[in-house]
């Protein structure tokens, strides 16, 4: 790639405009320097052997007591989800019914956007 001084001082038929438009094309740009090309390489080196290495990993298997153990630290315990204990009314009316028979107060609970709560 000539440089723009090797392009003004060229015996070519170029006219002055047409030789400035190349030159201003080309001062933008520099060349890449070794040390960014072995930069860039070396990344494309380390994250393809990363990702090899992510494939090759073999998924470790779990035992019958390690899985006991597992699933009994992961299982709702008796008194976790108090919550769910408690008659819930879908209908307002109802439960406002039911309260007012009582003697109660309600509690209204409502999930994102005002969809009723229900257990899943």
């Amino acid at each position: 790639m000539p440089n723009c001084a090797a392009l003004r001082n060229a015996d070519d038929e170029n006219t002055a405009d047409e030789t400035d438009a190349d030159c201003g094309a080309l001062e933008g740009r520099r060349p890449m320097s070794v040390r960014r090309v072995l930069c860039v390489a070396a990344a494309a080196v380390l994250v393809s052997v990363l990702c090899r290495s992510l494939w090759a990993v073999e998924p470790q298997t779990l035992g019958d007591a390690d899985f006991v153990k597992l699933h009994a630290m992961l299982k709702p315990q008796a008194d976790e989800s108090r919550w769910m204990e408690i008659v819930w009314y879908p209908s307002v009316w109802e439960a406002r019914q039911k309260a007012a028979k009582e003697g109660k107060p309600i509690l209204l609970m409502a999930g994102s956007g005002g969809a009723p709560a229900a257990g899943c």
